[in-house]
C-alpha cells in the first residue's frame, strides 16, 4: 500500500539521488505542458493544478529530494492524471474536427496535441515518484527492522528480522486509571 511517509525527513538512499536527474527533466516537461495550458489552451483551472503539482515537485527537489514531497507530488500527479486522461478521452470520441486539423489553425492544433500529452506526462511523474517510494522503502528497510524480501513480496515485518525476547512488558501499576470512580467535581 502506498503511504506517506512520515516523521524526521530521511535522507535520500542511492537510488532516488540517481533517479533526480529524471525527476528533473519530468518537471521541465510538466511546466511547458503547464504552460500550454495556460495559452493557447485558456485552461485556468488545469494549469493552477499544474502549478501545485509542479510546485511540489520543485520542492520536494529543492528540500534534498525530501521523500514526504515525493510522495505529494506523485499522488498529485496520479489523481491529475486520471482526470486529464478523462478529458483526452472525451476529446478524442467527441470531436469532429480530429485531433490535428489544417482548418482550424495552429492555436487548436497545439492545444490538441497538448490536451493528449497531459495524461501521458503526469502518469509519468507518478511512475518516478513510486519508483523513488519503492526505493526508499528497500533501502531503508533494513535500518527499520524488516526483511526487505519479504517487503518485495508485498508481506510485512519478518519476526526473524527482530529479536523480541529482549522486550519486557510493563510493570502493572498499582494506580491504575478505573473509570467512573473517585470524587466528581461541578462546574
Amino acid at each position: 500500500m502506498f503511504s506517506v511517509p512520515q516523521g524526521p525527513p530521511l535522507p535520500p538512499s542511492p537510488g532516488v539521488l540517481q533517479m533526480r536527474p529524471y525527476l528533473l527533466l519530468i518537471l521541465a516537461i510538466q511546466s511547458v505542458t503547464m504552460i500550454l495550458r495556460f495559452f493557447p489552451m485558456r485552461d485556468f483551472w488545469g494549469g493552477m493544478t499544474m502549478i501545485l503539482m509542479v510546485g511540489s515537485g520543485i520542492h520536494a527537489v529543492r528540500d534534498s529530494m525530501n521523500m514526504h514531497w515525493i510522495s505529494v507530488f506523485g499522488m498529485i500527479c496520479f489523481i491529475n492524471g486520471f482526470f486529464d486522461s478523462l478529458r483526452a478521452v472525451d476529446h478524442v470520441v467527441n470531436n469532429q474536427s480530429g485531433i490535428v486539423s489544417d482548418k482550424l489553425g495552429w492555436q487548436y492544433n497545439v492545444a490538441s496535441v497538448t490536451l493528449l500529452c497531459i495524461p501521458f506526462v503526469t502518469f509519468l511523474g507518478a511512475t518516478c515518484s513510486y519508483a523513488m517510494y519503492k526505493d526508499t522503502q528497500a533501502h531503508m528497510a533494513p535500518y527499520l527492522g524488516f526483511d526487505a524480501g519479504a517487503m518485495e513480496a508485498g508481506g510485512a515485518a519478518s519476526s526473524a528480522a527482530v529479536d523480541y525476547s529482549t522486550f519486557e512488558s510493563p510493570a502493572p501499576s498499582e494506580a491504575a486509571f478505573k473509570p467512573f470512580t473517585g470524587t466528581g467535581h461541578r462546574l
